[in-house]
């Protein structure tokens, strides 16, 4: 893990290492589609990238990861419409996690599932942020993805099955610390955002589980002080990703 050879020793390394990146900037933009169409109850590959503004088509130039946002100044070129700057900063963000990931895991099925990982807390987070929505299809994907790793592991399926329930008993709590009132005994009509956090606890054990409630309550409380005026339940969603994807390399590294 983290061995980086020298070039002169394996340049196919750095080869495969380009080649992330770039697959990480190809899947950034992807998962930016998914961001827009979901809330929209949109088939995110129904129709070709357009502007949600003016339903102007979309070119390459538009497209490109990162430096369109910054080349346009994060604007339509056709109608002048405000891209959400969520877009640029993920995509911004992404490349290098996924060069992070192959410098720790080379291509294997641990660098396919870190980087979904990702990808999934990205389309989640900025639903969360610009919509305010949580997708129930993005939440089971989470949960399989989850088991898998727990199998990957060499842990049993039953450990992420009791992460699952320890995650939902966890966020019934919260639930109820936030509204002040027991979670209605329906599960049909309890908040998504209830059955995300359950999912997470697919990926998690007991020493990662605590991780990620300290660095996401840690997240929820900067978000206080500072006064993001965001839904409480889009900042738990939000801060669930970073929180998530910490408490895994932690797991992963200690």
């Amino acid at each position: 893990m983290f061995d980086i050879p020298l070039f002169s020793a394996s340049p196919f390394w750095y080869a495969g290492l380009i080649w992330a990146l770039v697959m990480g900037w190809a899947a950034s933009s992807y998962a930016s589609n998914f961001s827009y169409r979901l809330p929209r109850q949109e088939t995110p590959f129904g129709r070709e990238p357009y502007c949600g503004d003016c339903d102007v088509k979309l070119t390459p130039r538009d497209l490109f990861p990162v430096f369109s946002w910054a080349l346009t100044g994060g604007k339509c070129r056709n109608c002048g419409a405000q891209v959400p700057c969520s877009y640029f900063l993920l995509e911004l963000l992404y490349m290098p996690y996924i060069g992070l990931c192959y410098i720790a895991f080379g291509f294997g099925d641990m660098f396919l599932l870190m980087g979904f990982a990702a990808m999934l807390l990205q389309i989640s987070a900025m639903m969360a942020w610009d919509d305010d929505y949580v997708s129930s299809n993005v939440t089971v994907i989470l949960l399989a993805a989850g088991l898998i790793f727990q199998i990957l592991q060499g842990n049993l399926l039953v450990d992420g099955l009791m992460g699952i329930f320890f995650g939902l008993f966890g966020a019934l709590l919260l639930y109820a610390m936030i509204e002040r009132k027991s979670p209605p005994k329906d599960v049909y009509v309890l908040p998504k955002w209830i059955w995300l956090l359950a999912a997470t606890g697919a990926w998690l054990n007991a020493h990662t589980m605590l991780v990620f409630i300290g660095v996401g309550a840690t997240l929820l409380l900067v978000s206080r002080v500072l006064g993001i005026k965001k839904p409480i339940p889009a900042m738990i969603v939000v801060a669930q990703a970073p929180a998530l994807l910490l408490a895994l390399w932690w797991g992963l590294a200690s």
